[in-house]
């Protein structure tokens, strides 16, 4: 592993969940200025209303691509071991819920 990413995964893992979730919002936000996405708009903490519920999104971002809106939920966990799967289907669960 290069000496970057070494600094970097050691930052990451001393930084607390919110502060994980803001270095999150702004590497979206350097990307988005970079490859100069159309239209685009990033929020913190976000709550949306689905047909189930309200959920809490730690980043909602959306950009504008061939003429089609594209939205992009972001869910940032500082997981030291693998996700299980049930986090992941929990997290399908709830895209299901905001897309329909």
């Amino acid at each position: 592993m290069n000496e970057y990413l070494e600094d970097t995964q050691d930052y990451v893992c001393s930084i607390s969940p919110t502060e994980f979730e803001e270095f999150c919002l702004e590497l979206l936000k350097i990307y988005a200025t970079e490859e100069n996405l159309k239209d685009f708009t990033i929020e913190h903490n976000v709550k949306q209303e689905a047909p189930d519920g309200t959920y809490q999104l730690d980043i909602l971002a959306s950009f504008t691509a061939l003429d089609v809106q594209l939205k992009i939920l972001c869910e940032c966990k500082q997981y030291t071991s693998q996700v299980k799967r049930e986090r992941v289907e929990i997290l399908e669960g709830r895209l299901k819920s905001l897309t329909t």
